[in-house]
C-alpha cells in the first residue's frame, strides 16, 4: 500500500465511478481481499483494499458526507462487540468475530488444516488431557490471556506493541498454555518506550482474568491463535516443519480452504445481502 490519504482514495474511487457503475467493496487490505474476493461477483462489484480499519472508516465517512452511493466497507470488529460499539454507518459492516482471521478459525477451515497437518493420535491425547474438549475450544480458551492483555492496552491506551513478539518464548510447547509473566515481559520489551512495570501490568491482567468472563471469539486476535496453532503442529498436535507450521502460512492455507458454505452462516453475509437489497447494488455471487 502507498501512503495515500483517505481523501485521495475517495477521489480515486469517484474517478472509478465515472466508468464503473456497480458496487465497490472497500476492505482493510490484501489478505481480506483474498477472503472476500472469492465470493464477490466481479461483473457487478470491484474490491478495493486499503491499509487498515481506520482508513476504511474514514473513507466511508467521507463518502457518506458527500452522498456517494454504492460503496460498502467491511472492517474487523476488533473490540467493537465487547465495547458494544455499533457501526457508525449503514455502509460499513463488521466481522462477526474479532477479525477476519478469527472468522476463518471459527469455520470449517480450522478442521481442514488440522486434518491435513495434525496427528489424530496426538490431538486425541491432547483433547483427553483437557477433559475431552474440542481442540479449537481449548486453544481459544488458552489464548484468552494474550487477548485480554490486548484489550487492556486498548481500553487504557497503553499502546503495547504485539507485532514481533516471540511466541515460542511465551507458549509452552507441550501444553500450549501461555506463560503470563513471560508474555507481559516480552510485550513490554517489544514496546520499548514506556514507563510500565512488568509486575503491575501482570497484576492488572490477573485481576481482569479473575473478575471477568470473556468471549474467546471476541477477545482473541486471530493472528495470536494461528501462531499458537503453528507451535502446536510442530510437536504437541503434529510433527510439522516450522516452515509449514507458522502463523502466516496457516492463515494462507485457511483462506484457501474457506468456502461459501462457511460464509453464508455469518451475520456479515446476511448484512451484505441486506445492504444489496436496500441499495440496489450487487456485491456477492449467488450462493
Amino acid at each position: 500500500m502507498t501512503d495515500t490519504t483517505p481523501m485521495e482514495i475517495v477521489i480515486e474511487l469517484k474517478m472509478i465511478r465515472t466508468t464503473f457503475f456497480g458496487a465497490i467493496l472497500i476492505i482493510e487490505g490484501k489478505n481480506d481481499e483474498k477472503i472476500y474476493g472469492r465470493f464477490v461477483d466481479n461483473s457487478t462489484c470491484l474490491t478495493h483494499p486499503v491499509s487498515g480499519k481506520k482508513e476504511v472508516v474514514e473513507i466511508i465517512n467521507i463518502l457518506d458526507a458527500s452522498g456517494q452511493k454504492g460503496m460498502l466497507g467491511i472492517v474487523d470488529a476488533d473490540f467493537w462487540h465487547l465495547d458494544s460499539i455499533t457501526s457508525p454507518s449503514n455502509n460499513l459492516l463488521v466481522t462477526d468475530e474479532h477479525d477476519s482471521e478469527m472468522m476463518l478459525i471459527n469455520s470449517g477451515s480450522f478442521a481442514q488444516i488440522i486434518d491435513e497437518y495434525g496427528s489424530i493420535k496426538k490431538i486425541t491425547e491432547y483433547e483427553n488431557k483437557y477433559g475431552g474438549k474440542k481442540l479449537r475450544d481449548i486453544i481459544l480458551e488458552l489464548a484468552i490471556p494474550i487477548g485480554v492483555l490486548r484489550y487492556i492496552s486498548h481500553t487504557e491506551d497503553l499502546n503495547l506493541k504485539f507485532n514481533g513478539i516471540d511466541y515460542g518464548k511465551i507458549v509452552d510447547r507441550d501444553t500450549l498454555e501461555i506463560n503470563k509473566s513471560m508474555m507481559v515481559r516480552n510485550v513490554l520489551a517489544n514496546t520499548k518506550d514506556h514507563t510500565l512495570n512488568d509486575s503491575e501490568v501482570l497484576k492488572k491482567l490477573n485481576e481482569k482474568l479473575d473478575k471477568n468472563t470473556y468471549n474467546s471469539k471476541q477477545v482473541n486476535c486471530g493472528h495470536d491463535i494461528t501462531k499458537i496453532i503453528g507451535i502446536g503442529l510442530r510437536k504437541t498436535l503434529g510433527s510439522c516443519d516450522s516452515k509449514i507450521a507458522h502463523g502466516k502460512n496457516i492463515e494462507s492455507i485457511m483462506r484457501l480452504a474457506y468456502e461459501i458454505q462457511y460464509f453464508v452462516t455469518l451475520k456479515l453475509y446476511a448484512s451484505i445481502r441486506n445492504w444489496e437489497r436496500k441499495n440496489a447494488y450487487k456485491v456477492l455471487e449467488a450462493a
